[in-house]
């Protein structure tokens, strides 16, 4: 467990170095080919620490097929919005100065641009899982990286000609749906979700949860678990009030070889995100920092209401400041004494 928030601690940290960076990096709603580009780059990186073993000045050489999905409502996405393939090397920094990618034809050979420190990626957005397959197809992929102090180095990573796709795709739940459009950051934040298998040839299947901040685009919380988990929870004092995230599940179909010194993975990912929004006080229905008349306008008609599941309930149910599925004489109590504070602490 302390290895793996080490590895969280250093993927943030490397995120943040590109977004910084990168003067178009952004949330991942943004609708630039550049910003997403480097956004899909942030979360390889991410993806790919959770998952490996510590290394020491050893290479790791990863493939993923990815289709991308949003999830505005409690109804489970159907249609991807994007699709991407990767190839990443990864080795420690300042092994290695450069690398290429040579497609199972023997004679493509593409850039693995370096991302960051140890890091090289090649990238490539698609239209339709078809032609994402099609364009990188079954057979050996062959990286070869040069420079820095391992010198010439050649990993070869074989995809197998059945794809693995996860058998579901992302879905939080309607009740956690509701719960992200007013989280409050002092309190542990529960997502639940669908489950889900990794089919064959797949050797194992894993699940993420990546948060982003949707202003600066920057990590805020990653984790990997079990493919068999169908809740995780972001502990209380993770996010900040007043502010708005995409929160991105993955589900992640995973074939996978390391011999102790070298790392090699093909995997077949869905990721479904979807807005997560804090209050910046309880009782501030609107997000502007104060708790007043524009606030109770809001309320009132949430009371009269009472139960969250009605469908005049404004989506969220942010009135039921207890989260028990009800605006009442509780919640009124809550709203009261922070109405008469006026201004969020």
């Amino acid at each position: 467990m302390a290895m793996l928030k080490r590895i969280e601690r250093l993927a943030g940290a490397w995120v943040d170095s590109i977004v910084e960076n990168e003067p178009h990096t952004g949330a991942a709603q943004g609708s630039s080919r550049s910003r997403h580009f480097w956004w899909i780059a942030a979360v390889l990186i991410v993806l790919g620490l959770l998952a490996s073993s510590a290394r020491a000045a050893v290479t790791a050489l990863d493939v993923f097929y990815s289709q991308y999905y949003y999830q505005f409502s409690g109804t489970p996405p159907t249609f991807p919005y994007s699709y991407y393939y990767a190839a990443r090397l990864t080795t420690d920094p300042g092994d290695v100065a450069s690398a290429t990618l040579t497609l199972p034809d023997g004679t493509t050979v593409l850039p693995m641009p370096s991302i960051g420190p140890g890091s090289f990626l090649y990238q490539q957005p698609f239209f339709d899982d078809t032609s994402l397959l099609a364009s990188f197809p079954a057979g050996d992929y062959v990286c070869n990286a040069s420079g820095g102090t391992l010198g010439p180095v050649q990993v070869t990573v074989n995809r197998k000609p059945q794809p693995y796709w996860p058998d579901s795709v992302p879905a939080y739940t309607a009740a956690t749906i509701t719960a992200m459009q007013n989280a409050n950051a002092a309190f542990d934040l529960g997502l639940e979700f669908n489950a889900w298998v990794a089919p064959a040839p797949a050797d194992f299947g894993v699940n993420f949860v990546i948060i982003y901040d949707a202003l600066t685009g920057s990590v805020v919380y990653s984790a990997g678990f079990n493919a068999a988990d169908t809740a995780h929870a972001i502990p209380a004092g993770t996010l900040t009030r007043g502010r708005s995230y995409n929160a991105f599940l993955y589900f992640s179909g995973r074939s996978q070889i390391f011999d102790g010194t070298l790392n090699r993975l093909v995997a077949y990912d869905y990721a479904t995100y979807a807005s997560l929004f804090t209050v910046a006080c309880v009782g501030d229905l609107n997000r502007d920092s104060f708790v007043d008349d524009a606030d109770f306008s809001i309320f009132a008609p949430a009371y009269d209401t009472l139960l969250c599941d009605e469908p005049t309930m404004p989506f969220g149910c942010p009135a039921d400041l207890n989260r028990d599925g009800s605006v009442d004489d509780a919640d009124f109590s809550i709203f009261a004494a922070a109405y008469n504070d006026l201004i969020c602490p």
